[in-house]
């Protein structure tokens, strides 16, 4: 049998998990560092973490989220939610989206689309 433990920090918040290979099957828990929250979160929960266009999560959206864009549109900005990058709403984060992001900060342009965590 063959143990491995997982522990990462999701918010903030601590999360171990404790992984057992074996050939049969059984489950028990530890007694050491166990607790139990009653919030559940699933794939399809949608809590609002981050505000849509605010690329470099200042809470406001201005020229350094333009600036933070144009860098995400020429390499890979690993770790952001697809919606900050994504502010026109097509699903996918391009060049196109630097220019929706100017027009709204510069010319009075239809504001980021709220999607997913950024919904803010």
């Amino acid at each position: 049998m063959l143990n491995k433990k997982l522990t990462c920090f999701l918010g903030g918040v601590r999360v171990c998990l404790v992984v057992t290979y074996a050939n049969s099957f059984s489950q028990t828990l530890p007694t050491e560092d166990l607790s139990f929250s009653s919030q559940v979160i699933s794939p399809t929960d949608t809590h609002c973490v981050a505000k849509a266009g605010d690329v470099n999560r200042d809470n406001k959206v201005s020229l350094p989220d333009i600036i933070a864009l144009i860098e995400c549109a020429f390499r890979d900005c690993f770790g952001y939610p697809n919606c900050l990058l994504d502010v026109n709403g097509n699903g996918v984060a391009t060049v196109s989206d630097v220019i929706y992001l100017v027009n709204y900060i510069f010319k009075g342009g239809p504001a980021p689309v709220k999607s997913g965590v950024c919904c803010l």
